[in-house]
Parts: C-alpha cells; structure tokens; sequence
C-alpha cells in the first residue's frame, strides 16, 4: 500500500483520483480546504496491486488534457 497527499484544485483532484483508480485499487480519500485559495488537500491511500479492469464497452472516453 501506498499515499499520496497533495494539493490541487478540486477538478485537478477529480481527475487524479480517475486516473489512478485505473491502475491501482483506491483503499481511502480525503479531501479538506488547503491553505491556498481554489485549492484542496487531497489524500490517497491505494494498494499497488491493479485494480480490476472494466469492460471496453463500459469505458467512456476522455478528452487529452489541455496542458
């Protein structure tokens, strides 16, 4: 198992937490007012282990980021 705390706006937290829950099983989440305005601290337990994958047709596509 590992955590990963960091701090980010809340769509940003969206986003990370979908893409980790891709490749790894989430065990907890938190997110709590970060001290910067706009921003959360988001934490993140998971396991290392993959989590399981979903069907093809079950998947939705996403757009690339913007950056």
């Amino acid at each position: 198992m590992f955590s990963i705390r960091v701090i980010c706006t809340r769509e940003e937290a969206s986003t990370i937490l979908a893409d980790l829950s891709q490749t790894f099983t989430i065990r907890d989440t938190g997110q709590y007012p970060a001290r910067t305005p706009g921003c959360v601290r988001l934490y993140i337990d998971a396991d290392r282990a993959p989590a399981p994958r979903k069907s093809a047709r079950a998947t939705t596509a996403r757009p690339a980021n913007a950056h």
